[in-house]
């Protein structure tokens, strides 16, 4: 899927769905999806993180599903075009969380970054311990995903060495690195 940049922003567009919230002071502010900004804020949230999307193009069930090649599971690379999507949204996320926060009387709204440490993990496999980056631990790894990841799945026998537990979720060890990475975040918004 090649696009330029005409093309990306109207699909960034649609991602972002205009709200208007009335702030203490009574400004209306036009930004992100209301439901989880307005309705946490008017419920009294005051502190919150928000988690941006990780490199979608590197997740192997969209690795399968787009490959432009006739046979996905020969050659399984990140899908550059769709990564670049969830960067550019990533982006534009933070650009309108900043905007909301000085709407929004005495919140602090933290940008959690889950992009850039699961695409190093995936850029410098070796340098976390991992050797398999393409494919899930469980079953093919290739499309099994939730439920289809069940007792009777073939697993892998040393998840640690997988960035994937299936198709669509990181492992317990790439959930931890990303969690390091995104604690300063945490810890500054507890702290705030």
């Amino acid at each position: 899927m090649r696009c330029g940049p005409r093309e990306s922003q109207g699909i960034l567009s649609k991602l972002f769905r205009s709200f208007s919230i009335r702030t203490e002071g009574g400004d209306n502010h036009e930004g992100l999806n209301s439901v989880p900004f307005g309705g946490l804020y008017q419920q009294g949230a005051r502190k919150i993180a928000i988690v941006g999307v990780p490199p979608i193009g590197c997740i192997p069930i969209v690795i399968t599903r787009t490959s432009p090649f006739s046979d996905p599971t020969q050659q399984r690379n990140c899908i550059p075009s769709l990564s670049s999507f969830a960067r550019l949204y990533n982006d534009m996320l933070q650009v309108e969380l900043k905007a909301l926060q000085t709407n929004l009387v005495n919140s602090s709204i933290v940008y959690a970054d889950i992009y850039t440490p699961l695409e190093d993990q995936i850029r410098h496999p070796y340098k976390y311990g991992f050797e398999v980056i393409d494919r899930g631990c469980c079953g093919t790894g290739l499309i099994e995903e939730s439920v289809a990841c069940n007792p009777y799945s073939f697993i892998c026998s040393d998840r640690s060495k997988y960035v994937f537990w299936d198709a669509a979720h990181p492992t317990e060890k790439t959930y931890r690195l990303v969690f390091d990475a995104v604690r300063p975040a945490v810890d500054l918004l507890v702290n705030m």
